[in-house]
């Protein structure tokens, strides 16, 4: 038998009550439940309206964990949107909470009482979602990033040079994953479409095997879960940026308190001019979606040349990584800078 814990009210005061039960109505108010299911929860599928069954979402409120680590609330509500939801919690201080680990206590706030199966409502499908971090059979570095829409964004190369860069989307089912996309590479100045299959569980391991041969053992980081805000990212970066045409060449870009980038190359009569926009994404996760402009006759991607793609700050080297590709997807740009 499966159980958890139930508040209920008695004299005004919560007192946790241990239930033993595989089903269980949870009633009107707050209930703490435990997910003893083996497997993580998605809480749109179990709470939202793609819930089963679909009542389920005009019941729930709210639903809340604590993540120690942050010492930050999380939170969830079927009545809002991704963009509410992550606009919201940036308000309060809180993370956005899109799925509840395995063993973890989570709080529920109900409309009226409703029915919880944990057995039904627990989504055993693995995740790709998230930061990965690992190494090729031959032992190049590779650090990727899976977002919640399965765009893939990845840098590789030594301990000590940055040598290539990957674009694909990658998708799941059940523990197994696949894909496609581009590979850059910066020694040789070429550039490739390949697909790729492999397994994952999530946030823990991940495991690629590339059309080209290339195989990939990676683990989570979890740096991924750290809320973006543009107050994070607001200073002044040196580092270098790197696109198709140009070898890694010194850059100091600034972003100010609204996000907003600029960085300016001038020698001569020679001029390049870039500027652009760092905004969260909805998820509320470690990404910055981000927009960049070029203007001058000394700009490598072109005068007029726009990219877009995304942006990640990691706080304990104060770096900056941004990567954005143009419309083709031929040639983008990609720069790391610390503050």
């Amino acid at each position: 038998m499966r159980s958890f814990i139930k508040l209920s009210i008695i004299a005004g005061f919560f007192i946790p009550v241990l239930v033993t039960a595989q089903t269980q109505t949870l009633p009107l108010g707050w209930s703490i439940v435990g997910n003893d299911t083996g497997a993580a929860i998605n809480t749109d599928s179990v709470f939202g309206n793609a819930a089963t069954p679909t009542a389920i979402s005009s019941s729930v409120t709210t639903v809340w964990t604590w993540n120690n680590a942050l010492s930050q609330w999380k939170f969830y509500s079927p009545s809002m949107t991704a963009q509410q939801l992550s606009t919201y919690a940036a308000s309060k201080d809180y993370g956005v909470l899109s799925s509840i680990a395995k063993g973890e206590g989570f709080w529920v706030n109900a409309k009226n009482q409703f029915l919880y199966d944990p057995s039904v409502t627990a989504n055993t499908a693995a995740s790709a979602e998230g930061f990965w971090v690992g190494t090729t059979a031959n032992g190049t570095n590779v650090n990727l990033a899976i977002l919640e829409n399965g765009e893939t964004w990845g840098l590789y190369g030594s301990s000590t040079s940055l040598t290539g860069a990957v674009y694909g989307v990658t998708s799941t089912s059940g523990t197994s994953l696949s894909g496609s996309g581009y590979g850059f590479n910066f020694v040789t100045r070429t550039s490739g479409i390949g697909t790729f299959t492999g397994n994952v569980t999530t946030k823990g391991n991940i495991n690629f095997y590339v059309s080209d041969g290339t195989n990939l053992t990676g683990a989570y980081d979890a740096s991924y879960e750290q809320q973006a805000s543009v107050a994070s990212i607001a200073g002044t970066y040196t580092g270098w940026a790197v696109t198709g045409g140009i070898a890694p060449q010194a850059t100091t870009v600034v972003v100010n308190a609204s996000g907003s980038i600029s960085s300016s190359f001038v020698y001569g009569s020679l001029s390049c001019t870039t500027t652009g926009k760092a905004t969260p994404r909805a998820t509320g996760k470690n990404v910055f979606n981000v927009q960049l402009s070029f203007a001058g006759n000394y700009c490598s991607l072109g005068n007029g040349a726009v990219v877009n793609g995304v942006a990640t700050y990691n706080a304990v080297n104060r770096q900056l990584i941004t990567m954005a590709l143009n419309s083709a997807k031929s040639d983008g740009l990609i720069y790391l800078g610390t503050r």
